[in-house]
């Protein structure tokens, strides 16, 4: 009846809005921190409109998004550097290296290493304020398009103290090497 053919309909309208996030995912990228090694699972409760009987009894669809064709690897890398650093204040990273899960073709992971990895922390956040802080950075990988990083909780630790540059030597304060007769 008009029941089950609104169902019918409920359900279509259900696998399209899925099948629309799925898309949005692998367009945007955004898949990187949700996909991890085999695959995505979620399960999505399926709204019934008002009026309408859910004949099937079917509360829940699960939905599970692989990506094949593609390997990961782990990377670790010692090349963290920093942005928007306030004037007059030196960052030290206390963090020294980090382990970056990454994703691409088989052929192109296998010619990644740490040097082709870079972690920019942002420290806009912390201003004037010394201190050690645990800060988020960004993770990028130089020179191969194909591969991406899983994953967004790359945090480093910095220490941020004042800067205060080394006084130079003026001229005449070094000893000649003569000295001065009576």
């Amino acid at each position: 009846g008009l029941a089950d053919i609104t169902t019918r309909g409920v359900l279509v309208k259900l696998i399209w809005s899925l099948m629309l996030t799925v898309i949005f995912f692998l367009v945007s990228g955004s898949y990187r921190g949700i996909i991890r090694h085999a695959g995505m699972t979620e399960i999505y409760t399926i709204l019934i409109p008002n009026g309408v009987n859910n004949l099937s009894g079917v509360k829940e669809a699960t939905v599970t998004v692989s990506v094949k064709g593609l390997a990961t690897k782990t990377v670790i890398t010692t090349n963290i550097s920093f942005d928007n650093v306030s004037e007059g204040y030196a960052p030290k990273a206390i963090t020294q290296y980090k382990e970056i899960l990454i994703r691409g073709p088989r052929e192109i992971i296998d010619l990644i290493d740490g040097s082709n990895i870079r972690i920019v922390a942002d420290l806009t956040d912390i201003g004037n304020a010394v201190g050690r802080y645990s800060v988020p950075t960004k993770v990028y990988i130089d020179g191969y398009r194909e591969a991406g990083v899983i994953g967004d909780s790359y945090n480093v630790v910095v220490s941020l103290e004042v800067y205060e540059p080394e006084p130079e030597d003026e001229e005449g304060d070094e000893p000649s090497g003569e000295e001065a007769s009576p």
